[in-house]
């Protein structure tokens, strides 16, 4: 786990922990919008956050699968590991936040 997280180095650490982030606030998102305070951070900022987030982790796969392409060895099985990781958080993202976004086209 510890060699993975080396394999992933700081950016997509970070991408990844805000994903997760991202992920748990999904449950406190629906309801009234709050205007002041930190429950503003649920039910406006957060939901603004998960299409910017959605499409920094595409790009970064399509960029990841890019480079992998060209990539030899253990290289290749490094960034071949990092794509199938950023397209769970893809799917991790879509999953959690579907509902909220299902419900706002209704």
């Amino acid at each position: 786990m510890l060699n993975f997280l080396k394999e992933l180095r700081s950016l997509r650490i970070a991408m990844a922990g805000t994903t997760f982030f991202v992920a748990i606030c999904s449950r406190f998102a629906g309801g009234d919008m709050q205007y002041s305070g930190w429950a503003m951070m649920p039910t406006l900022i957060v939901p603004a956050l998960v299409p910017l987030l959605f499409f920094i982790l595409l790009l970064d796969a399509l960029m990841t699968w890019v480079f992998r392409v060209d990539a030899k060895g253990s290289d290749r099985e490094r960034l071949g590991r990092i794509l199938i990781f950023d397209i769970g958080l893809v799917v991790l993202l879509v999953v959690s936040w579907a509902g909220y976004f299902i419900a706002l086209t209704e």
